[in-house]
């Protein structure tokens, strides 16, 4: 289930785009005996010391199967909006309050993009606006699950990566360098690229460089990764320090194993409104 996700960064308003990692792998369609084994294909186009590297971070993480046992993840993004994600049933309850005090609650279904929302304690019912409104919700999940997660999903289905050899960063961090491109194929804007670079002592990621298009020299914007803390059984980092002259924080991190039902189904938790 968490095994790739379509990204999309926005940063303050300002839209930034990353692909779309399909969350299904579709089977490829029988090839002729001289056509090359598609697995074969995949394995030759790999980097082995790329893929090295991103399995040191996994495993510095907590590990593939701690990050797939974690069921719910929780956060607040850039103090703009807090997320609630099942990452079993791949439900997601987002909320923020608007410029006139308006708390709005949403409760998507990823895989089918269709749930409830409502303004305060009123549910929507008007068709066409809950439309609008889960496409809304699942882009800033895109977004904001993935500048939480980043490192999680280094080695996904559609994800190429090349070692850049050892950089030595502003602050004098030792790290070693990959850059993340994406299949042809893949989601919405595949000629993004990523650098991030891997601390080399604590195999943890310190920095990232985002590239609006793979061909540019500069990137657009590069943020740090700080403060990184166990939730549970895995490591979560919530600084992205200063983007645009302004903090930028990932707030209220936490990991839980259970959660109660309502907070999926309601906008407050129905014993407290009685």
């Amino acid at each position: 289930m968490k095994n790739g996700f379509v990204c999309k960064l926005l940063v303050f308003g300002a839209m930034v785009a990353c692909p779309v990692i399909a969350a299904q792998q579709t089977q490829p369609e029988a090839q002729p005996a001289t056509q090359p084994d598609a697995a074969e294909e995949v394995q030759r186009d790999r980097d082995p010391k790329a893929d090295a590297v991103a399995e040191r971070v996994m495993k510095r993480l907590g590990g593939t199967e701690a990050w797939n046992n974690t069921h719910y993840i929780q956060w607040t993004f850039f103090g703009a909006r807090s997320h609630t994600w099942d990452t079993r049933r791949m439900v997601n309850r987002m909320q923020y309050t608007d410029g006139d005090g308006v708390q709005h609650t949403i409760v998507i279904d990823l895989n089918t993009k269709t749930g409830s929302a409502w303004r305060d304690d009123v549910a929507i019912e008007n068709a066409d606006e809950l439309v609008k409104l889960m496409d809304r919700a699942h882009s800033a999940w895109i977004n904001d699950s993935y500048w939480l997660v980043m490192p999680y999903k280094l080695l996904d289905p559609g994800v190429h990566l090349r070692h850049l050899g050892e950089r030595k960063l502003e602050d004098g961090t030792n790290t070693k360098a990959l850059e993340l491109t994406f299949e042809d194929d893949i989601g919405r804007t595949p000629y993004n690229k990523y650098h991030v670079y891997v601390d080399r002592e604590s195999d943890l990621v310190v920095q990232w460089d985002y590239y609006e298009r793979s061909e540019q020299r500069a990137p657009s914007f590069t943020s740090v990764w700080a403060e990184w803390k166990q939730y549970g059984n895995i490591w979560l980092s919530g600084d992205r320090g200063i983007l645009r002259e302004r903090p930028a924080k990932l707030t209220d991190i936490a990991v839980h194993d259970e959660l109660p039902g309502w907070m999926f189904s309601h906008p407050f938790d129905p014993k407290e409104t009685k």
